[in-house]
């Protein structure tokens, strides 16, 4: 009924205000489920579906303002929804009643500077003790950080500690207790000679002074910061803006219910700030320079809304890391199947080795292969022949089915779930063996192809060779023209194209490996016949030198182009 008492004659600003912070508040909340399913696509979903959270709390309220406080109390509820696993958003509302009494003198200026006391008959020549009663309530849209998010080692934790802040909107109302029936009290003689302003003990006996002196009724509307007032508790409320920060902790009960303590200090704003006590002035004409501030220490009761057997609890709750968690432990449960021998085979396995220099591409005739450019010798792997398993069995043995599939039907009748995971790992082992088996076949074949190759390439060496004179002389040259064929023959099958014939690909090996031999070949060649043909003609000459006086001019004239032919390398 409070809470009712208070709401009811709010404006419908304020109506608006609060309507427009929860539709952001259920926009956000939609938002993040929006993530929430987009990331439930994923193979790993790293945010579950999680509950809500509502809670009632209650504790001390107070106003930090220009009048002692004294002894007050606050409540209100909260929803709050998680938007990871550090951030959640939470609707906080509160209601607040704050009391004061100030036990020193605040003087007669004060009165007369303040227009409700004024007006009521406070001119001066009475004393006056600050005291007040507020009426306060606001609502606030928070973000909440868990502090928890940076500890990963529990998967449940058992406190959460966080920090707070966010917008909010307050209105208030704040009363004196001025007077007494229709007067206005006499308070020249409570402090009786006393010195409250210096005297902790003094203080305390004007303070028992004002209470029983003052009725308690706080029937004056106090100050606003228009100026309006209107007596025995009328007047409209203001709406007022506000920052709130704070932090607490909460400790987990069990998957449903946990506790709480929180403090929050609201910050207001406006021109309302400096008057949740009644109170701003000063002096005469003097106006205070600080802001009231609301301090709101309490207990919390939280509540997880939701099914626990289809969403987990609030994520500030649980570890990121949970999920992994139950994966990996999952994994480690799984037996280990021990299958070095394979593995180990095919690490053994050599691994072929490539010439990346194209075998189209003709040698450059001064290019000259060095030693660290010649082609490796690789080490061929001898053809391993395929041993024929063991056929033999027992006398009434009966030999499982040598299909996979039909190996997992057959022992799917005798083996329960918990193993089938095992046997099906196996099974899926042998197929992966048998495909390994048929490769290793391949290469088989593929080395006996090679090796009928090797004799064919042979009769050709035999015949070919002699063609090229002194240039294949060499040790390696077998070997090198060998590699080169299988080069070249790669690199026709590689392209789609047809590969020539043997003869044809002894050439283009020769040409590949010995170019530059051969060319050095064909040039002393040119050179010793040159030699050849200038001697002929020096030889000529001496014997035919002295008729040659008599020559006639067609003679000498063919003996010229001989000569010019001669020098040329040209044969007649």
């Amino acid at each position: 009924m409070l809470i009712i008492k208070v709401i009811y004659p709010m404006s419908r600003k304020i109506y608006s205000l609060l309507t427009g912070i929860f539709c952001l508040f259920l926009l956000t909340t939609v938002t993040a489920q929006d993530n929430g399913n987009a990331r439930a696509n994923l193979k790993f979903n790293a945010q579950p579906k999680h509950m809500w959270e509502v809670g009632l709390h209650a504790g001390h309220f107070m106003v930090v303002g220009d009048v002692l406080p004294r002894p007050s109390f606050g409540a209100g509820f909260h929803v709050r929804r998680a938007l990871d696993y550090a951030w959640s958003v939470r609707l906080d509302a509160m209601y607040g009643r704050a009391l004061g009494l100030e036990p020193r003198n605040s003087g007669s200026s004060h009165a007369i500077a303040n227009p409700v006391l004024s007006d009521l008959g406070y001119d001066g020549t009475n004393a006056w003790y600050h005291n007040y009663k507020t009426e306060f309530f606001s609502v606030d849209l928070q973000g909440v950080f868990s502090l928890n998010s940076f500890n990963f080692n529990d998967q449940t934790r058992k406190v959460n500690w966080y920090l707070l802040g966010g917008p909010g909107v307050n209105t208030f109302k704040a009363y004196y207790d001025a007077l007494d029936g229709s007067a206005i009290y006499n308070f020249n003689s409570v402090d009786n000679g006393l010195d409250p302003g210096n005297v902790k003990d003094d203080r305390k006996t004007v303070a028992s002074n004002l209470k029983d002196l003052l009725d308690g009724d706080y029937e004056t509307r106090a100050e606003t910061a228009s100026g309006r007032r209107s007596g025995s508790g009328g007047g409209s409320r203001q709406i007022n803006l506000h920052a709130t920060l704070g932090a607490g902790f909460s400790y987990r009960i069990n998957e449903k219910v946990n506790i709480g303590i929180e403090h929050q200090v609201k910050v207001l704003f406006g021109n309302e700030s400096d008057l949740v006590d009644g109170y701003r002035w000063r002096g005469p004409d003097d106006l205070t320079q600080y802001r009231d501030m609301v301090n709101y220490t309490n207990l919390r009761l939280n509540i997880n809304i939701g099914d626990s057997e289809k969403a987990s609890e609030p994520l500030w709750w649980i570890s990121p890391m949970d999920l992994l968690a139950d994966d990996l432990a999952e994994v480690k449960a799984r037996p280990i199947i021990d299958m070095t021998d394979s593995e180990t085979e095919r690490n053994e396995t050599p691994r072929p080795t490539f010439n990346h220099r194209d075998p189209y591409e003709a040698p450059l005739m001064d290019e000259t292969p060095t030693e660290s450019e010649a082609p490796p010798e690789e080490t061929k792997p001898e053809p391993e022949t395929p041993v024929a398993p063991d056929s033999s069995t027992d006398e009434g043995d009966e030999l499982p089915p040598a299909n996979p599939v039909e190996m997992k039907e057959a022992l799917s009748e005798y083996i329960d779930e918990e193993l089938a995971t095992s046997v099906k790992a196996l099974v899926e082992k042998v197929a992966g063996l048998e495909t390994q088996l048929q490769q290793e076949r391949v290469k088989t074949e593929k080395a006996t192809v090679a090796a009928k190759t090797a004799d064919k390439f042979a009769s050709v060496w035999e015949s070919e060779s002699g063609k090229y004179g002194d240039v294949l002389k060499a040790d390696d040259a077998q070997s090198r023209i060998t590699d080169a064929i299988d080069t070249i023959r790669v690199g026709y099958e590689a392209k789609g194209k047809d590969v020539p014939d043997d003869t044809a690909l002894f050439e283009k090996a020769v040409s590949m490996e010995f170019g530059a031999s051969m060319v050095e070949a064909r040039e002393q060649q040119i050179l010793d016949r040159v030699q050849s043909r200038q001697n002929q003609f020096v030889s000529r000459a001496q014997t035919t030198g002295k008729s040659a006086i008599n020559e006639r001019p067609e003679d000498r004239a063919a003996r010229a182009v001989a000569r010019m032919m001669a020098d040329r390398g040209i044969s007649r």
